[in-house]
C-alpha cells in the first residue's frame, strides 16, 4: 500500500494529528496539509460528553424498519396504513417525502388481539436488470400465533426430525401455503414478496405470496448469484430462491437441529418464540447455543449454504452455567468485517471472542456481575468492539473494548437511553457496521456513527521542542530550536540540545554492519540518558540506567529489507522531530517507490502494542543477519541485542498476557518470534515459567491477516524454490521449515517440539479440535526436514484419538442416515463424512433399494433402535483433503473408452495429495504409525472409493487368469475345435491379451512412478511376475500352436512345457489369493500368516540346518552301499502276500531292492528330502537299511528333530499367533494406506463431479486395537521436547524485572483490564 507525496510542505502540526490522519502504525502515509501552527504539539483529547445519547425505538407502535444486507437502502413499513417506503441509507436523515407503496390488495387492516398479528419486513440488495434498471425485493410477513407457538409434537413430523439423513437441518417439500387475508379469524400467517423498480413511479409487482409467516430476511449468495428469502417460524426455516433476474424457484423447508426443535416444541406452546429466533439471526448467520453433558456449545450456521460453519466451546465454570440457566439474557452476536472473529455473549456479564477458522476462544471480557449486555459490534477496522451495557434498570452506557491497546483497554463512553421492545423486533434494523431505528412517530435514526465517535484511546500531552531534520527547512514558518551537532570520524552524527561538547553516545553501531556508514543519534532528554539511534536498517532507543553505567534497549524498529540489499537500501531521514522523550521520524530507502516513506514515532496511541510489534519485526530482521557477524565480539553484541529484544517482549507478555494473545491472532508476532529463534522465549509464551498461570498465549491459525501497517514477511531463509511464502504458512510450518540441521537445527527442532506439545496438551485440556488445526499441513514437512520422530510421537499422544463430539451435539444431527443404519446393523468401527451441509431430504419412495433392505434388516434382527452411539472427531484438519486439479471437460464416450482401455497415469506433484498420502509415501516403518485411531479412521474413510477402483483391476486379473487356464487346458488337452467352440477360443485369446496387456501397462506405469525399488516388495514382484510369465508362455507356446483348421489338435507338448505352464498356473492362483487382500477377512488371514513367517523364519532356518546336518551324515554313511566292501550293510527284505478274490493266500511277492537306485541317501538332494520326511512321521533310512548305525542315527535324530525342535516350533507358533494378529492388523492398515496413496495420485476419470472431502472425519465405535494403542501411549508419556532439552545449554528464561521506573514501556499504570478481578477468573481454564 503506497501513497504519492505532493510538493514538499511545512510539517508544522502535532504528532498526534499526524497519526490521527494516518491509521497506519509504522506504515506509509500521506503528510498533512500546510498548517499555520508553530511547532508540533501532542494534544490530549477531550473527555467524552456526559449528555446521554437517545436511541429511540418504536415500542408498541405500527412502524417497522429493515435495511438491505449491503446497507444501501432502508425499508420502513406502517402496518396501520399498510404502506411501505424505500429510502437510500445515505439520506435517511434528510426531511423529504418519499413515494409510498400500497399493499392493501393483499393485506387488510385489522385490530391487534393479544399482540397478534405481528409484522416483519426485509429488503434485498439492489439488482441491475437487463434494461439497466435497479430492482429490489421487498418481503412483508404477517405473523400469527400459529407461526410463533408450538401446537405440540403431534402436529409435527418428528419422525423425520430424527431419522432423515440431512445435516444440521432437515429439508422437506412443504405443503403449499394459501394466501391468507388479514381477517381476524385467520389462523395462519403469510409472507408476500414484491419486486420494486427503484427511482421509478411504478406499482410493486407481487412475485410470491405462498410463503408462511415468520421472521423474514434476505441472504445473498454472491458465488452462485442467488438471492434467498428465508422465513423463520416455529415449524422451521422456509427458503425461497431467486436467480439473478429475480425469478423465483421452488420453496424448500428445513427443520432446526433436534435440540432446538425440541425446545420449540416444549417451551413455546403458549408464549411466542419469535424473540428467541430473532436473537439467533444476524447477517447471513444463524447461531444456536445448547448445553449438553456439562458442555455449553455455540453452533454457527451460514445461511448462504445452510452449512454448520463452526462450533465453539463456551468454557464457563459450572457455577456460572447454573447462574446462566437461572438468569436468561438476550444472546448477543457480532462478527468482524472480515468474518474471521465473532463476538458472543449470553447477555450478562461476559463477552467472548472466537476465531472462526478453528473455533477457539481468543479473549473474553467480564464487564461485571449483574451487568446486562445489550449490543456489541466491531469498529475501527476490527480493532475495537463497541458495547452497550446496562448496569441498572435505567442506566445504559457505551464501552469501547480496544482489543489492541494497553491505553484504556476498556474505555467508558457516553451514557445512552437504549430502549427496545422485544415484541416489536422490527423496530431496529442492524447489519455489520450499521444500526438504524424507527421511533413511534416513524422517524428514522442512524445511530451507529454517534456511537463510535469517541472510541480512540486517550493520549498524554507531549511538547515537540526541536525539528532536527526537515526536507525543506526554508519553508518553516519559524525557525525551530537548534540542537548542537557533533560528527565523529566514523560518520556518526550526534545531536544534543543542552550539551555543546562532544557527547559520547550510549550505542554507536549495528553489530552486523562491518564497514563505516552514516548514522545519526539524538539525545531525547536533558540528562542525556535516552538516546535515539538511526542506523542503516534499524531505529533504536536506548536508556541509561540511573546510578549504573549499563544501558537498556527501550525500542527498536527495522525496515526488514533483505540482508544482501541492506547496504544499498540504507535509511534516509527526511524529517525528524524531537520532544521530551518523544520523537517523530519520516524515513525512506531506495527500495521504496518515489515519494513513499515510513513513519516511526514515540509515543503511539496504543501505548505498548505497536512497539512490541516492532520488536518482533526486529527479531525477524536480526535472524536474517546472523551470518554477517565477524568476530566473537560482534557475535556477543548481536546475541546481547537479541536478549534485550526478548526482554522487551517478555515484560509485555508478563504484564499484558491477554493483549498479547489478541496480538498473536492479528499481527503474526508469534511467527516472527519463531523466525527470530529464541527457544527460551517461545517456551515461556507456550508454557509460562511455572510460577505464572498458563494463559494459553498462542492461538494456532492458518489464515493470516493482511495488515496494511506492515510489509509481508521476508522469505529469503524459508522460501523453497521461490514458491512458498510465509503468509501461506502456519507458525508450525514456519518452525519446521527452519530446521536445517546442526546446532541451530537442534534449537529449531526444539521449537517444533514445544509447539506440538503445547497444541496436544491444550486439546486434551479444553476438548476442542481447533488446537491441532495447523498440524495436518505441517506433518509432511516433518519427513522432509528429518523430524519423523515428532510425527510418530504425535500419533502416540492420547489427544490424537479425538474428542467425543456426541457429548456436545446431538448425534442425530451428525450421522447420515446410511451410516446410522450400518451402525445399528453391525456396530463396527466406521469413519464417515458428517452431516454439515444441508441437502434435500428424499421421500420414502426415493430411498435406495439397499438402504430399504438395511432398514428392514435392522427392524427384524436388531435390537438397537434406541442406539445412542459415541461419535468422535479426529482432530487433524484437512487430513484427507487433496488439492484437486481443475477437471477437464471430456465427451462421455471418450471417458468410457479411456476407462475401459487406457490405464490411469499418476499425477506428478505429490504436494497436491492429502497429508495422509504424503505421510504414507514417506513412512518406512509400517508397523508403528498406522495402528492408531486417527490413522485407522482416515484409512477407513478413504478405503471405500479406493477399493472400488482396484476391484476393477482385480476383475481384469480374474478375467486374465481364467482365460489363461482355459487356453492352457485346451493346449495341454490337444483339443480339436471347430464352429462355436473355435470362435469361443478366439474370443478367449482376445480377452486374454486385452486383460494381460492392460495389466502389464499398469505395472509399467507403477514402475515409472515408483522406480524399480517398488518391485523389491515380494507382493508387487508376484503381481509383475504372474502377468509377464503368463503372457510370455502363451505367446511363445500356446498362440503359435493354434491352428485355424483344428485349434490345438496337432500340439506336441513336452514335459518341460507342461511343467512350466503348471507352475505358472500355480503362480496365478497365488497372486489371486494375494488380491483377496482387498477384502477384510482374507487380508487379515494373509497378513497373520506373513507375520507368523516373519516371526518364525529364523527358527525354521535353524530347524532346516539340523535336517541338513543329519542328511549329510546319512549321505556319508549310505551313499556308496553299492561298493562290494560294504556288502555287510544289508537292506531289509519286504514281502507281500498275494490273495485271490475269495481271500485265500495264493502266494508271496518279494520286493526287488536296487542298492543304488532305491537308496534314500544316494545323493545330497535325496538324502535331504529323506531326512526332512522325518517331520511328517516317515523314516526312509531306517525302513530300508538293516544297519545299527542307521538305527542309532535315527534314534538320535528323532529325539533332537522331532521330540525337541518340532515341538518347540509348534509352541513357538502358538505364542507368535497373538502378536501376529496385532501386527497383521497394522500391516493391513499399511497395505490399505499404500493403495489409498496410489489411488489419490492417479488421474482418475469421473463421470460425475467427485464429492468434496470433509475438513474433519468423524468415526463411530472404538478401534479393536485401542487397548494395544493405549499401552503404547503410556510408553510415550514423556514430553516431545524432553530428550532434546537435555543437550541444550539454556532452556529457561532467566529474566527478572529491572529498574524500569523511567522506561518508555511503563507497566505500572493500571488500566481497566488489570483492575477487573473477574477477568483473572476468566483466563486460564476459559481458553
Amino acid at each position: 500500500m503506497s501513497y504519492k507525496e505532493e510538493t514538499p510542505t511545512i510539517l508544522t502540526t502535532s504528532v498526534s494529528e499526524v497519526y490521527q490522519k494516518s491509521d497506519l502504525i509504522g506504515g506509509i502515509f500521506i503528510p498533512l496539509e500546510k498548517s499555520n501552527n508553530n511547532l508540533p504539539k501532542i494534544l490530549s483529547q477531550k473527555k467524552p460528553e456526559e449528555i446521554p445519547l437517545d436511541i429511540l425505538t418504536s415500542k408498541k407502535s405500527n412502524w417497522h424498519i429493515s435495511i438491505s444486507p449491503d446497507g444501501e437502502n432502508v425499508l420502513i413499513f406502517d402496518h396501520e396504513k399498510l404502506e411501505f417506503k424505500i429510502i437510500p441509507e445515505k439520506i435517511i436523515n434528510d426531511s423529504y417525502e418519499k413515494e409510498s407503496y400500497d399493499v392493501r390488495s393483499v393485506f387488510k387492516n385489522e385490530e391487534s388481539k393479544k399482540d397478534y398479528p405481528k409484522w416483519t419486513i426485509a429488503i434485498s440488495n439492489s439488482i441491475t436488470n437487463t434494461l439497466n434498471e435497479k430492482e429490489v425485493l421487498v418481503a412483508i410477513s404477517r405473523v400469527t400465533k400459529s407461526d410463533t407457538t408450538s401446537p405440540g409434537k403431534k402436529n409435527l413430523n418428528n419422525e423425520n426430525l430424527t431419522s432423515t439423513n440431512s445435516n444440521e437441518f432437515e429439508e422437506k417439500e412443504p405443503e403449499p401455503v394459501e394466501i391468507v387475508t388479514t381477517d381476524t379469524t385467520a389462523n395462519e400467517g403469510n409472507t408476500v414478496i414484491y419486486k420494486i423498480k427503484l427511482n421509478q413511479k411504478s406499482k410493486p409487482e407481487r412475485i410470491c405470496s405462498d410463503l408462511p409467516g415468520g421472521i423474514v430476511i434476505f441472504v445473498h449468495n454472491d458465488k452462485k448469484n442467488y438471492i434467498y428469502c428465508l422465513i423463520f417460524n416455529v415449524k422451521g426455516i422456509f427458503r425461497k430462491k431467486f436467480t439473478h433476474d429475480l425469478s423465483g424457484k421452488r420453496m424448500k423447508q428445513f427443520y432446526y437441529p433436534k435440540r432446538l426443535q425440541d425446545d420449540l416444541n416444549t417451551l413455546y406452546k403458549r408464549k411466542s418464540c419469535i424473540t428467541r429466533l430473532f436473537n439467533s439471526i444476524f447477517d447471513h448467520y444463524f447461531f444456536i447455543e445448547q448445553y449438553k453433558g456439562g458442555t455449553q456449545v455455540l453452533q454457527l450456521y451460514d445461511l448462504r449454504t445452510m452449512e454448520m460453519k463452526q462450533f465453539f466451546n463456551l468454557h464457563v465454570r459450572k457455577s456460572h452455567v447454573r447462574k446462566s440457566l437461572r438468569k436468561f439474557g438476550t444472546p448477543i452476536f457480532a462478527r468482524s468485517n472480515d468474518e474471521k472473529i465473532i463476538a458472543f455473549s449470553f447477555g450478562f456479564g461476559k463477552l467472548f471472542l472466537f476465531l472462526v477458522e478453528n473455533g477457539l476462544e481468543i479473549a473474553s471480557e467480564d464487564f461485571g456481575k449483574g451487568v446486562k449486555i445489550l449490543f456489541c459490534d466491531f469498529i475501527n477496522n476490527d480493532k475495537t468492539i463497541i458495547v452497550i451495557v446496562q448496569k441498572s434498570e435505567s442506566e445504559c452506557q457505551i464501552l469501547y473494548w480496544n482489543l489492541f491497546s494497553t491505553s484504556n483497554h476498556v474505555k467508558s463512553g457516553r451514557k445512552v437511553n437504549f430502549v427496545t421492545d422485544e415484541e416489536n423486533i422490527s423496530s431496529i434494523a442492524r447489519i455489520p457496521g450499521k444500526l438504524i431505528t424507527v421511533d413511534t412517530y416513524g422517524n428514522i435514526s442512524s445511530v451507529f456513527d454517534r456511537l463510535i465517535n469517541n472510541c480512540d484511546p486517550e493520549e498524554e500531552g507531549k511538547e515537540i521542542h526541536s525539528i532536527v531534520i526537515h526536507n525543506d527547512n526554508s519553508k518553516l514558518v519559524e525557525s525551530p530550536r537548534k540542537m548542537s551537532c557533533s560528527k565523529s570520524k566514523n560518520e556518526h552524527t550526534i545531536y544534543s540540545l543542552y550539551s555543546q561538547n562532544k557527547t559520547k553516545p550510549l550505542v554507536s553501531k549495528e553489530p552486523w554492519v562491518i564497514d563505516v556508514y552514516d548514522r545519526t543519534s539524538v539525545f531525547l532528554d536533558k540528562e542525556e540518558t535516552t538516546q535515539l539511534f538511526i542506523g542503516r536498517s534499524t531505529i533504536q532507543v536506548w536508556r541509561k540506567i540511573a546510578g549504573n553505567k549499563k544501558v537498556e534497549l527501550e525500542y527498536i524498529w527495522a525496515n526488514n529489507v533483505k540482508a544482501n540489499r541492506e547496504e544499498t537500501c540504507a535509511l534516509k531521514v527526511d524529517e525528524l522531530y524531537i520532544g521530551d522523550r518523544s520523537f517523530y521520524i519520516k524515513v525512506r530507502w531506495d527500495e521504496l517507490k518515489d515519494n513513499e516513506f515510513f513513519e516511526v514515532k514515540w509515543p503511539y496511541s496504543d501505548n505498548h502494542v505497536t512497539p512490541i510489534i516492532h520488536a518482533c519485526d526486529a527479531f525477524e530482521h536480526l535472524n536474517y543477519r546472523r551470518n554477517k557477524l565477524a568476530g566473537n565480539k560482534k557475535q556477543h553484541v548481536f546475541e546481547d541485542m537479541k536478549d534485550r529484544i526478548s526482554y522487551i517482549i517478555w515484560r509485555f507478555i508478563k504484564n499484558k498476557p491477554n493483549i498479547w494473545r489478541l496480538m498473536d491472532v492479528r499481527f503474526d508476532i508469534m511467527a516472527k518470534v519463531i523466525i527470530g529463534g529464541s527457544n527460551t522465549l517461545i517456551k515461556y509464551i507456550l508454557f509460562g515459567d511455572g510460577k505464572d498461570k498458563n494463559w494459553n498465549l498462542h492461538i494456532p491459525k492458518i489464515n493470516r491477516w493482511e495488515n496494511e501497517d506492515e510489509k509481508k514477511f521476508k522469505i529469503e531463509t524459508i522460501e523453497e524454490k521461490g514458491e512458498t511464502k510465509i503468509k501461506n504458512l502456519s507458525d508450525l510450518q514456519i518452525a519446521t521449515r527452519l530446521c536445517r540441521g546442526g546446532l541451530e537445527g537442534d534449537t529449531r527442532s526444539l521449537i517444533v517440539a514445544y509447539l506440538l506439545e503445547y497444541y496436544a496438551e491444550n486439546l486434551l485440556k479444553h476438548k476442542h479440535i481447533g488446537w491441532l488445526s495447523t498440524v495436518s499441513e505441517a506433518l509432511p514437512d516433518f519427513y522432509r526436514y528429518n523430524l519423523t520422530s515428532y510425527a510418530k510421537g504425535l500419533f502416540f499422544k492420547r489427544c490424537i484419538s479425538g474428542i467425543k463430539i456426541s457429548k456436545m451435539i446431538e448425534y442425530e444431527d451428525i450421522i447420515p442416515k446410511e451410516i446410522e443404519v450400518i451402525v445399528k446393523a453391525s456396530q463396527e468401527f466406521i469413519a464417515f463424512n458428517p452431516n454439515t451441509k444441508l441437502i434435500s431430504t428424499k421421500d420414502e419412495t426415493q430411498k435406495s433399494i439397499s438402504l430399504r433392505f438395511k432398514e428392514l434388516n435392522v427392524k427384524i434382527f436388531s435390537n438397537t433402535e434406541n442406539l445412542s452411539p459415541t461419535v468422535k472427531i479426529i482432530p487433524l484438519r484437512n487430513f484427507t483433503v487433496r488439492k484437486r486439479e481443475k477437471l477437464k471437460h471430456k465427451a462421455f464416450l471418450l471417458k468410457v473408452f479411456q476407462y475401459v482401455f487406457i490405464p490411469r497415469r499418476y499425477l506428478s506433484d505429490i504436494k497436491l495429495s492429502s497429508p495422509l498420502v504424503q505421510i504414507v509415501r514417506n513412512e518406512k516403518n509400517e508397523d508403528d504409525i498406522f495402528d492408531n485411531p486417527t490413522m485407522a479412521a482416515a484409512i477407513n474413510y478413504k478405503w471405500g472409493p479406493t477399493r472400488n477402483y482396484f476391484l476393477g483391476n482385480f476383475f481384469r486379473y480374474i478375467l486374465f487368469a481364467a482365460c489363461f487356464a482355459a487356453l492352457v487346458g485346451c493346449y495341454l488337452g490337444h483339443v480339436e475345435a471347430t464352429g462355436h467352440l473355435y470362435n469361443l477360443l478366439v474370443f478367449l485369446f482376445i480377452l486374454f491379451y486385452y486383460s494381460g496387456v492392460y495389466l502389464f501397462l499398469v505395472e509399467c506405469i507403477q514402475l515409472r512412478h515408483h522406480s524399480w525399488r517398488y518391485y523389491l516388495d515380494f507382493f508387487n514382484f508376484v503381481d509383475l511376475a504372474s502377468v509377464v510369465i503368463s503372457l510370455v508362455l502363451v505367446s511363445v507356446y500356446v498362440t503359435p500352436s493354434f491352428r485355424l483348421s483344428n485349434a490345438f489338435a496337432d500340439v506336441v507338448a513336452t514335459s518341460n512345457i507342461t511343467a512350466g505352464l503348471s507352475f505358472t498356473m500355480l503362480l496365478l492362483w497365488f497372486d489371486f489369493i494375494l488380491h483377496l487382500r482387498l477384502f477384510l477377512e482374507p487380508a487379515l488371514y494373509i497378513y497373520i500368516i506373513v507375520n507368523i513367517i516373519k516371526k518364525t523364519y529364523l527358527f525354521v532356518v535353524f530347524m532346516l540346518l539340523v535336517v541338513l546336518a543329519f542328511s549329510h551324515v546319512f549321505l556319508l554313511l549310505l551313499q556308496h552301499t553299492d561298493f562290494s566292501d560294504l556288502d555287510d550293510i544289508t537292506s531289509k527284505k519286504s514281502s507281500y502276500t498275494i490273495q485271490n478274490s475269495a481271500g485265500d493266500v495264493i502266494g508271496t511277492s518279494l520286493q526287488d531292492f536296487d542298492r543304488k537306485q532305491d537308496n534314500p541317501s544316494k545323493d545330497f538332494g535325496t538324502s535331504f528330502l529323506s531326512t526332512y520326511a522325518w517331520l511328517r512321521g516317515s523314516f526312509p533310512q531306517e525302513a530300508i537299511w538293516d544297519f545299527w548305525a542307521v538305527e542309532a542315527l535315527t534314534l538320535i535324530g528323532s529325539l533332537v528333530l522331532i521330540t525337541v525342535i518340532q515341538n518347540m516350533f509348534i509352541a513357538f507358533l502358538s505364542s507368535a499367533h497373538a502378536e501376529a494378529f496385532e501386527k497383521g492388523r497394522a500391516a493391513l492398515l499399511y497395505y490399505r494406506a499404500k493403495l489409498i496413496s496410489d489411488y489419490e495420485m492417479i488421474d482418475e476419470i469421473y463421470f460425475s463431479p467427485p464429492p468434496s472431502d470433509p475438513k474433519y472425519i468423524y468415526y463411530l465405535d472404538e478401534l479393536k486395537s485401542y487397548d494395544t494403542w493405549e499401552k503404547l501411549v503410556k510408553t510415550y508419556e514423556n514430553k516431545l521436547y524432553d530428550g532434546l532439552e537435555k543437550i541444550m545449554d539454556e532452556t529457561e528464561l532467566s529474566f527478572k524485572e529491572k529498574n524500569n521506573e523511567n522506561s518508555f514501556l511503563n507497566y505500572n499504570k493500571p488500566d481497566y483490564d488489570d483492575d477487573n478481578s473477574s477477568n483473572e477468573e476468566s483466563t486460564g481454564d476459559d481458553y
